[in-house]
């Protein structure tokens, strides 16, 4: 870039009264004034002078502060702001806001050459003074200038990368939470299909293994009712299944109207007694005449049979 040209208003150049009085209308008068070095005897002369009012105690302790006080800049109102005993933060950010407006004074423009084509032997500064070369110019004079255009350019660079920084972190932990969740849905879904088909592999490899189709669980008692449905004869199927007669007399006297309700009370009665198999269950079809029924429930229930399904 050709060169820069800085116009602002310099943060160590001495406020007007007006200036303060208009912009920093803090209540805490008295702490802001014992912040910029007044004496305390005299903030309580003027609490008295003005008999307490605070707009007139605050204007004269800043007309007290620029009369008494060697070089007194923004910058000492803005620290003073800003400490723990005033905690005027906000107020000093406004503040600095309308400094940063102010149109500049004649000795503060500066126009600085950097043409990065030339030497810097060759760059020029220019203001009010005249033309002369960058290297001709003493430090204390150009220092603090080109400090400014430095630094204000190193902050945005920074608050860009700092931005640009997080943004890339968040991203990066909205996407590993997102994979979280991801795996974890996956594995209460797989480990709920494997449980289940393991289950069912572990039981259909008992019953193989011990050929009496295993123990009948209570929940399988919908089934057994089910199954028996085809079987007309229910005191043929009690003798079968070792009911005694006196039980089966009883359920008939307690369901007279319901052989479905009988046979319920039956397969109950049977279930209670003793851990029963399919097995057995299966066999009194065969001996009602039921023999592809019962085929049929030997192989689901992979009981063995040597010749009484034969």
């Amino acid at each position: 870039w050709k060169g820069v040209s800085s116009f602002y208003c310099d943060m160590d150049d001495r406020p007007e009264l007006a200036e303060l009085v208009e912009n920093v209308r803090t209540n805490k008068w008295h702490e802001l004034g014992l912040q910029l070095n007044l004496e305390d005897n005299d903030l309580v002369a003027i609490r008295r002078q003005c008999h307490h009012n605070i707009s007139e105690c605050r204007r004269e302790m800043f007309s007290n502060w620029l009369t008494n006080t060697t070089d007194p800049s923004r910058k000492q109102i803005l620290k003073a702001l800003k400490t723990r005993a005033v905690s005027e933060i906000y107020m000093a950010r406004q503040y600095e806001l309308y400094i940063k407006q102010l149109p500049p004074t004649t000795a503060n423009i500066v126009h600085v050459d950097l043409n990065v084509q030339k030497p810097v032997s060759q760059c020029t500064v220019t203001n009010t003074s005249g033309t002369v070369p960058l290297t001709n110019i003493p430090k204390s004079h150009t220092t603090k200038k080109l400090d400014v255009i430095k630094d204000d350019t190193q902050t945005n660079r920074h608050s860009n990368n700092l931005r640009r920084t997080q943004q890339k972190t968040l991203c990066s932990i909205g996407a590993i939470v997102g994979i979280a969740f991801l795996a974890i849905v996956i594995g209460l879904v797989f480990t709920k299909f494997a449980g289940k088909g393991e289950k069912e592999k572990d039981t259909i490899s008992e019953r193989r293994t011990t050929k009496d189709g295993g123990i009948i669980e209570d929940d399988d008692l919908p089934n057994l009712l089910i199954y028996s449905s085809v079987i007309s004869d229910i005191n043929a199927f009690c003798t079968y299944i070792h009911i005694p007669v006196a039980d089966y007399s009883r359920i008939k006297k307690e369901n007279p109207h319901s052989s479905i309700d009988q046979m319920n009370a039956v397969l109950h009665t049977w279930l209670d007694r003793d851990k029963r198999t399919w097995k057995e269950f299966i066999i009194p079809f065969a001996l009602l005449d039921k023999c592809v029924k019962a085929k049929e429930l030997a192989t689901e229930y992979s009981v063995y049979f040597d010749k009484e399904l034969s």
